[in-house]
């Protein structure tokens, strides 16, 4: 009881895994997502002031960064800031992945393969966002997003190779969209 007390999540869930808030995957390293070996608590601010992302974004890849926030500060007191209208509409998994620097888009993408994220948030909407970051400039994002949009069972044996020229890899996530069997 004192466990989902405190983390407002089922005692048998991912969120009240005492790691997966305080010592997330929020560092890019060996062509992945690790753990930061640095006890903290999710903050919003933090994600604001550094790009880092915070845990319940990171889990909840569905929900924006004004949802963590609010959800923060009712449950822990934490003050949330002001948030921007792109931090309140659009889910901060995807502002990462789209707008962030190339760790941050790195993260993002891993965390749509994770199984606790996919769990949580959904696994029938990731795809497509994956598929855009197919075309990443930089190629460790688009090796991340292969691996994570494998993790779909519909695009588990796709044909890609992110290491291929700009102009094959374009034509390959055209076709890999048109035979997009999520549905959307």
């Amino acid at each position: 009881a004192a466990l989902t007390a405190h983390t407002h999540h089922p005692a048998e869930s991912p969120g009240s895994t005492c790691y997966n808030c305080h010592m997330p995957y929020t560092t890019y390293g060996l062509l992945k997502a690790i753990r930061s070996h640095t006890i903290s608590s999710p903050s919003a601010q933090e994600t604001q002031a550094h790009g880092r992302p915070n845990a319940c974004s990171h889990c909840h890849l569905d929900r924006s960064l004004a949802w963590a926030g609010e959800h923060l500060q009712a449950w822990y007191g934490i003050e949330k800031p002001p948030f921007s209208p792109e931090e309140t509409a659009v889910p901060a998994s995807l502002v990462a992945l789209y707008a962030g620097d190339a760790g941050q888009r790195a993260l993002a993408a891993w965390a749509m393969g994770w199984a606790d994220a996919r769990a949580t948030s959904g696994a029938d909407w990731p795809a497509r966002a994956l598929m855009e970051v197919l075309n990443d400039p930089y190629h460790v994002v688009r090796y991340i997003a292969e691996r994570s949009l494998r993790r779909d069972p519909a695009f588990a044996d796709i044909d890609y190779d992110f290491l291929a020229a700009e102009s094959e890899r374009k034509v390959k996530v055209r076709v890999i969209s048109d035979d997009d069997k999520s549905g959307d």
